[in-house]
């Protein structure tokens, strides 16, 4: 790009030709390479600042569903030590009496099935816990397309840069 060029692209810009919109350069063919790189550095900065809006979002969400998660673990877990302890002492009696007098073998059918269901409760609420993931989904993937975004405008603004024997109003 030479001299006269770039003193024809200001003199545009100051006279109004590229108009701006919200502070915003219109045409980005007509602009002056700091406008360019001030407009890119504002959305990069306005796309972090909403990215980071996502996350923290994501981060709640995904804190009130372990909260709401580990809850029901530990109820489940007390309901299951309560039950076991109950049926141990009601359980062992009966079936102490019905098996003549045997408490050991009573107690130990007692304490098999409540840790039997215990056990599956507390399965049930971990599966809950760990089957939708910890990782802020939305926000990788919006990342990824920002990032794609990102290098295509790179590559292009280069592209622009470096080709300069197409004319100005030809370059894309």
């Amino acid at each position: 790009m030479q001299h006269d060029d770039v003193e024809v692209r200001l003199d545009r810009q100051r006279e109004g030709t590229a108009p701006l919109i919200d502070g915003r350069i219109d045409d980005r063919h007509e602009a002056p390479l700091g406008a360019l790189l001030k407009q890119l550095t504002g959305d990069t900065a306005e796309l972090l600042r909403q990215e980071l809006e996502l996350a923290k979002s994501e981060l709640r969400e995904t804190g009130t569903r372990l909260v709401r998660d580990a809850t029901k673990v530990g109820v489940a877990t007390g309901l299951a030590m309560m039950g076991g302890l109950a049926l141990t002492t009601s359980l062992i009696v009966g079936l102490g009496v019905a098996l003549n007098g045997n408490y050991w073998l009573s107690a130990l059918i007692v304490g098999v099935v409540a840790f039997g269901v215990g056990y599956a409760m507390v399965k049930s609420a971990m599966r809950d816990l760990t089957a939708p993931g910890l990782a802020p989904k939305e926000t990788i993937a919006s990342l990824k397309a920002d990032q794609h975004w990102a290098k295509g405008e790179m590559r292009d603004l280069k592209h622009e840069l470096t080709d300069e024997t197409v004319p100005p109003h030809v370059r894309r």
